[in-house]
């Protein structure tokens, strides 16, 4: 009796909702994770949005190694690049992407992988934004959202998200406050998020912090003051 072949793949890996049910869409269609990697233009900035210290936490809690891939221009040949890179290094044969829609409009993740010999698995692509948040509550998804478009989501709105858990609570009523509608998964970025404990999590992370306003005043973030990884057992 024959049987598939496993295959090898990466997972692109903010830490955020999209790219969390994405590795468990993965993982439940028997690929096997080489690495969750995160693509980056620089270490020395930190993201606003996906910390890097909780990127690392969320990694040992999921019992997956992670790295960093640095992206620079041109952009499209550095993300090829890198791609040809892991797929030598780690015999990958899939990069998984929690993309749901195409935010560039230049099929831009396609031509990244075309000619590599690594296919482009998207589990979540034209997902319906509340159904997706309804299957990651009813999977026990623990979601913090981290950061907010003050442009898109009004002042006001984004005090009420940042800081706050992604919940049907959230969606049923604070997003009609927001100043602007918006998509609901946050797809245009108006909001972020960061999972705490999810289905693969080893152990669940707490967080304290408080909101902060960017530089550029455009962001209301999530600023990190403490992390602590917590066993589930």
């Amino acid at each position: 009796m024959s049987t598939q072949p496993i295959v090898r793949a990466v997972v692109a890996f903010t830490g955020g909702k999209d790219s969390v049910y994405a590795l468990q869409q993965a993982k439940e269609a028997g690929f096997e994770i080489a690495t969750l990697v995160t693509f980056t233009p620089s270490l020395e900035k930190e993201f606003l949005a996906h910390n890097k210290e909780l990127i690392k936490a969320q990694a040992s809690a999921l019992g997956l190694p992670h790295r960093y891939c640095i992206i620079k221009e041109p952009y499209l040949e550095s993300y090829q690049e890198n791609v040809l890179q892991l797929k030598e290094e780690l015999k990958i044969s899939a990069l998984v992407t929690g993309d749901i829609i195409d935010v560039t409009k230049t099929c831009f993740m396609e031509r990244v992988v075309e000619n590599s010999g690594v296919e482009l698995w998207r589990p979540l692509w034209d997902i319906e934004r509340a159904a997706l948040i309804q299957s990651l509550i009813s999977h026990g998804y623990d979601i913090l959202l981290t950061c907010a478009n003050k442009r898109q989501c009004g002042p006001d709105g984004a005090e009420l998200l940042v800081g706050k858990q992604l919940n049907l609570k959230t969606v049923s009523d604070i997003f009609p406050k927001l100043q602007n509608e918006i998509d609901v998964g946050g797809e245009l970025g108006e909001y972020h998020t960061m999972v705490l404990d999810a289905p693969g999590f080893l152990e669940k992370i707490l967080v304290d912090g408080s909101p902060k306003t960017s530089d550029d005043e455009n962001y209301l973030y999530f600023d990190l003051k403490q992390i602590q990884l917590i066993s589930k057992t």
